[in-house]
Formats: C-alpha cells, structure tokens, sequence
C-alpha cells in the first residue's frame, strides 16, 4: 500500500525504502525487489538483535542480528538478506547506513565493545568527531 500510495502522490515509482528502526528480514526485502524497489537502506552495520525496541514498546518480532553484515552496499542474497551474493539478475542493492566505532556512546544503550554504532541523526554531528575511534 506505501508503495502504491507513493507512486500516486508522486507520479513515479519509489525506488527506494528504508523500514523504522532497522527492521528488515528476507521475505520483505524480496517482497520489495518484485515491487520496483531497486535500493533498501534499512540495514544498520554492527547492531545486535534486539527483542523490542525500546523498553515497553510492543513489537511483532525480534530485530535482526548485523554484527556481520558488510558496511558497503552489496547485492542481498535472496535466502538471507544480510548476506552479500553475486548480482545473479538480482535488481535490488542493499546500502547500509554508515556506522562507526564510537567512544563514550550515549545514545540508548551503549553497544558492547567493538561493535560499531550507526551515525544516525540521534548523534549530534559536533559530536561525531570526538567519538569516532580509529579502527
């Protein structure tokens, strides 16, 4: 419905799409390659799986896992999403959002040590200098 809903307001086809709060899984994604999406940019590098997200919101299913999901757009295969896999006719491309180790995170939960966090515009940019870590 979103997508019909866009390109009738629009006058054009969406292209791309980014699920809220970093939920995504394999049948969705495949859902939205047959509908015309070509980009999805929900994944989120480095962060656990999570049951809800935030505590005492309801959610239908747990978040997915992307400790190991790769940090630059790959093609998904299409049995596991998080998995990058030659291109094979596959016309959708994952782009995942940039993420960086921080130090000193104060955002939510901090993420265990060594697991990247995702520069998203909760962090306030004067303060992505002085929480970038080098790798």
């Amino acid at each position: 419905m979103a997508l019909e809903g866009f390109a009738k307001a629009m006058g054009r086809s969406c292209v791309s799409l980014r699920f809220g709060y970093r939920w995504m899984n394999t049948a969705t994604l495949n859902l939205a390659e047959r509908l015309g999406v070509q980009f999805d940019l929900t994944v989120e590098p480095g962060t656990l799986p999570d049951a809800a997200p935030m505590p005492g919101e309801r959610a239908s299913g747990p978040l997915p896992d992307y400790r190991r999901v790769p940090r630059a757009p790959y093609t998904p295969s299409p049995w596991d999403f998080r998995r990058a896999e030659r291109p094979n006719g596959r016309t959708i491309r994952v782009i995942p959002v940039t993420s960086a180790y921080l130090r000193g995170c104060a955002i939510g939960r901090s993420p265990p040590s060594g697991l990247p966090i995702s520069l998203s515009p909760s962090v306030r940019v004067r303060t992505f200098p002085k929480r970038l870590v080098r790798e």
